[in-house]
């Protein structure tokens, strides 16, 4: 490959990693700022290629910290499955 074409794809990449940060980053601050309960409807609503299936039991007994870290975790999941 060309010393030009392999500069032109490292950019591209970087650009691509760049991109996915900051869409992360976005999602993650999102999430942060939601409350117990947007949490819960957000996770009992949740529409991907795969079914999460909580009871409110479930849901009631988990942290907030583990309520954003699992929606985090579909969100991220299924927009890499998406992309």
């Amino acid at each position: 490959m060309p010393i030009i074409a392999e500069i032109s794809h490292r950019k591209i990449i970087e650009g691509y990693r760049l991109m996915a940060k900051v869409n992360f980053d976005q999602i993650a601050t999102s999430i942060a700022t939601l409350e117990r309960d947007d949490v819960k409807t957000r996770l009992k609503n949740f529409k991907g290629r795969f079914k999460m299936d909580f009871t409110d039991e479930y849901l009631d007994n988990l942290s907030i910290d583990r309520l954003r870290h699992i929606l985090l975790a579909a969100l991220v999941t299924a927009k890499g499955q998406t992309s």
